[in-house]
């Protein structure tokens, strides 16, 4: 925060911030936890902004009637395997591609 005066918010929120901040810290302490920093490749990040296939380069997905129950199933559990995963994007974008196939069906 930039101020030249403090105001009665900013000491409120700051003395809220310093709270929270002395309970984790003493969670952390209780339970030998060092936080530390996530680390990933830049090329995964560049990936994930990189914009979606071009209509050409990929075709939709094309389900036959009888398969659909099973793509969908196995679509669902790829989608929460992507979620205990913590891979949110991923399993959004496996959600998407369900909800375009019932929407289909």
């Amino acid at each position: 925060m930039y101020a030249d005066v403090t105001t009665d918010s900013m000491r409120r929120a700051i003395g809220e911030n310093n709270r929270r901040r002395a309970l984790q810290v003493a969670h952390n302490e209780r339970h030998g936890i060092t936080p530390q920093t996530i680390v990933k490749p830049i090329e995964e990040l560049v990936e994930r902004r990189r914009p979606g296939p071009v209509a050409d380069e990929e075709p939709p997905i094309r389900v036959v009637a009888e398969e659909l129950e099973e793509t969908i199933a196995g679509l669902q559990a790829e989608m929460h395997r992507a979620a205990r995963g913590l891979e949110f994007e991923r399993a959004a974008l496996i959600r998407d591609m369900i909800r375009s196939l019932e929407g289909g069906a």
